[in-house]
């Protein structure tokens, strides 16, 4: 397979050579050449001609091209400058840089209504939230440039549904995944296009089988990219190399797996292609880990966190911390091991001052009592040695849950990191670029009063996401010094009187049981907005098909007190959302209005009161919530 590979590059080096050629052209006329707008758009020709090539200096060639185009105001010059530096930055993995640049450009070409810059500003907004793990917002923006695409008859349309299948294979949908990206291929194998589209799509073929574990039908469709070396590209290759490294090692071929990996390195670190560099040195320390080679595992491991897009490393926090344990562990360890190899020297001593007593009888009643002494002294030291093991347990024990606290806490720091760089990023460059629109000579009211509204709506957004941020914040800081005891029942009640008019309009019926407990000690601001959004949720997310019900029992023992709220209504597939359940921003039926705040806050506010919650759900068969408080709470 690495053959194959090997045999692609000289294949795609002979047509960078034809391309080298075409770009010392364009080189040259930009030297003899004093017009600003011809020099934008030379640049850009050159920034795209070596976008597959040489990624850095298509970077360079962007920046020339932008600087230029907006020192002459130039518009179409600034917004291929923006297109091809927001892809440029997307690929290196700079994506809050590559997140401004479209944003900043789908502002613009949909205000001019541009077709073609709209596309690649929907396709790139889909790529950079994939990038990111968003892959619902991915989906929406893939579907968009779908929508337009067939519109207008674009060539990229296999492109977009390749993208789209992939979204939903890496969120384990393998059957939606399959249906998209055999779609692709059969509309690429109908009408192919000049690109790596092709090698893609076997990439992706290849990726879903991979996470099925169907090892040869993977290792067939990677091979298939590899050897559509006509059309692809670096960026593509380590897509194909990573691809491969992952199945020799599922497949106990480390050496294999480390040459691909090693590889793709090559490509990834040479082009600056950090989202690769980055997978790569994650598939490579632990492969050193189970070999057995710490040392080389532990300095991928340090790389890797270092190409990660987090400001607090968080992981690499705790792998020293793990280390700082284990070396302590195993001090404590060679300490005691030293005390009783003492004690058996000192049993072997007592033993023969015995057999030297029975020999000597003048002295058996000194040796009798220094006997008793050293014995005395034994004891001691074996009672110093079980403390001092007790004493390791319990370091460990502590150093192990401030571990797992520094993890939750950093953890908690990387989602408001994101929300930051993502979230609030977002309205304040619409609201910029609207008021650059407004600002600028082809704005006139009441002509453009949508431009008005977008900005009033992009505020109206900020605020939103301000509002969350003060709530999330203020459930960390409240204390337990507020608790005071709430009567469940009448909370209930003042929650169905505010949902009032939502309750008559859907016809919810609720069946409430407090007879084993209705009056508990808690933050009663908190036990309120944990019912409510529970209760809400119930009967927004109700079903079509019956008249929703809602159930409110609580249940008490001696430790506990429990509250169940059970609903008939659409449920949710746990097994796909699982880990994101208690998410922030996360939505998982998006027919309702919302911003997927709700069960973020009730989590939080039920671990503020040293609680715990489980749920129950399958899809059309309703949804059980089980929340528990400590009975002294």
């Amino acid at each position: 397979m690495l053959i194959t590979l090997v045999v692609s590059s000289v294949n795609y080096l002979s047509a960078q050579t034809f391309r080298q050629a075409f770009a010392d052209s364009l080189y040259t006329e930009l030297q003899k050449n004093d017009n600003g707008t011809l020099q934008a758009d030379l640049y850009n020709q050159l920034a795209r001609l070596y976008y597959d090539q040489d990624i850095k200096k298509s970077l360079t060639f962007g920046d020339s091209a932008l600087r230029i185009a907006s020192r002459n105001k130039y518009s179409k010059g600034i917004k291929e400058a923006q297109n091809i530096l927001q892809r440029v930055n997307q690929r290196m993995g700079i994506y809050s840089t590559a997140f401004e640049y479209t944003l900043d450009n789908l502002i613009r070409t949909e205000h001019d209504m541009d077709t073609a810059q709209m596309l690649d500003s929907y396709i790139t907004m889909g790529n950079i939230n994939s990038n990111m793990e968003n892959y619902g917002e991915a989906q929406l923006y893939f579907h968009k440039a779908l929508a337009l695409a067939q519109k207008s008859r674009s060539t990229q349309q296999a492109n977009i549904m390749n993208y789209i299948g992939r979204a939903h294979g890496k969120l384990m949908r393998f059957d939606s995944a399959e249906h998209w990206i055999k779609r692709a291929l059969r509309l690429e194998i109908l009408q192919p296009q000049p690109g790596a589209t092709l090698a893609y799509i076997y990439n992706n073929l290849g990726e879903i089988h991979l996470y099925q574990k169907e090892y040869d039908s993977a290792l067939f469709f990677y091979n298939q990219a590899a050897l559509d070396s006509a059309r692809t590209n670096l960026y593509g290759r380590t897509f194909t190399l990573i691809g491969l490294a992952q199945i020799y090692h599922a497949q106990q071929q480390p050496e294999k797996a480390i040459a691909a990996l090693e590889a793709s390195l090559a490509i990834s670190l040479k082009n600056s292609y950090r989202d690769k560099t980055r997978e790569a040195y994650g598939l490579l320390y632990p492969i050193y880990e189970e070999r057995g080679e710490f040392k080389k595992a532990f300095d991928y491991y340090r790389l890797f966190v270092t190409y990660r897009d987090s400001v607090f490393n968080a992981s690499l926090t705790q792998y020293i911390e793990n280390q700082n344990i284990s070396l302590e562990n195993e001090s404590l360890r060679r300490e005691t091991e030293l005390k009783d190899s003492r004690l058996r020297q000192q049993r072997l001593m007592l033993w023969m001052i015995a057999l030297a007593a029975l020999l000597t009888i003048p002295l058996a009643f000194s040796l009798l009592y220094a006997y008793r002494l050293r014995t005395r002294s034994n004891n001691l030291l074996r009672n110093y040695n079980h403390d001092l093991k007790n004493k390791v347990q319990e370091r460990t024990q502590e150093l192990t849950k401030t571990n797992i606290e520094l993890a939750r806490h950093n953890n908690q720091l990387e989602e408001y990191q994101f929300i930051t760089a993502h979230n609030l990023r977002g309205p304040v460059a619409r609201i910029l670029g609207l008021i650059n629109i407004i600002n600028g000579n082809s704005f006139q009211w009441p002509r453009d009063k949508e431009v008005v509204d977008k900005l009033t709506q992009a505020t109206v957004d900020l605020d939103n996401i301000v509002h969350d941020l003060s709530h999330v914040l203020h459930v960390k800081r409240v204390g337990t010094s507020t608790y005071e005891p709430v009567i469940l029942s009448k909370r209930v009640l003042r929650i169905k009187s505010t949902l009032k008019d939502l309750i008559l309009d859907s016809g919810t019926v609720f069946q409430e049981d407090y007879t084993q407990v209705d009056t508990i000690s808690t933050i009663p601001t908190y036990i309120e907005s944990i019912l409510y959004n529970l209760i809400a949720n119930a009967i927004k997310f109700r079903s079509p098909e019956r008249k929703p019900v809602v159930t409110i029992k609580t249940f008490a023992s001696e430790n506990q007190v429990a509250i169940h709220i059970r609903d008939n209504g659409l449920g949710i597939d746990l097994p796909l959302v699982r880990d994101k359940l208690y998410g922030l921003y996360q939505r998982f039926h998006t027919h309702v209005e919302g911003r997927g705040l709700g069960l973020y806050l009730v989590k939080a506010q039920v671990d503020a009161l040293s609680g715990s919650i489980e749920i129950e759900s399958a899809p059309d068969k309703g949804t059980t919530f089980r929340i528990r408080f400590p009975r002294n709470s």
